[in-house]
């Protein structure tokens, strides 16, 4: 750990400006595993950190981070700050950027839902994740986006699952997406038999 710290140290701010940045990677990769889930979560929404650094926050998980229940939290809370543009630094992201970071929360949360790690803390948690799912189906973004909500819907409760998924029910998924929704949907009916 004391390697990447000095490491990071040694690396001028300038480098924040670079089309990636070592700097913020090393910065985000410290703060998650110095301070966990919640000092990751701290620095994204309370911090004066770069922006760079904040949106490496979440791109840490598309590595082969261990994920524990908290990481998944702080993934929805970011997910949402995206989705709803609640920072400034968030509205004057190009929207390659915007999207990218979006695409690679979601797939952290598919991750998590194959783990089992997608059994949330509390209602509160799952209202949260439904209302991202449903504005990302609702918004114009890259069909994958939409895909992997249809597909990590699945993991989830049956009655928030098909909450969540209603801006696609009824024929209104095409292509890839009504593709995974049938299955998704498929794979919830069983679960419904079983309770």
């Amino acid at each position: 750990m004391s390697s990447l710290q000095e490491k990071e140290k040694s690396i001028s701010e300038e480098d924040f400006n670079a089309p990636i940045s070592e700097k913020a990677v090393l910065q985000s990769a410290i703060i998650r595993l110095v301070n966990g889930p919640k000092g990751a979560e701290e620095a994204f929404f309370e911090s004066d950190y770069h922006p760079r650094v904040k949106l490496n926050l979440l791109y840490n998980y598309s590595s082969n981070m261990i994920l524990l229940s908290e990481d998944v939290e702080f993934i929805i809370n970011a997910l949402g700050s995206f989705l709803f543009k609640d920072r400034e630094w968030i509205q004057k992201l190009k929207r390659d950027d915007y999207e990218n970071v979006i695409i690679c929360a979601l797939e952290a949360l598919w991750n998590a839902s194959e783990k089992r790690l997608l059994t949330l803390s509390s209602i509160e948690y799952y209202q949260k994740l439904i209302a991202i799912g449903k504005q990302i189906l609702n918004i114009k973004i890259d069909s994958y986006a939409k895909e992997i909500v249809a597909i990590f819907a699945k993991y989830l409760p049956p009655k928030y699952a098909y909450e969540m998924l209603e801006p696609i029910m009824n024929g209104k998924a095409k292509g890839d997406i009504a593709k995974e929704l049938t299955h998704t949907l498929s794979i919830l009916h069983q679960k419904e038999k079983e309770a």
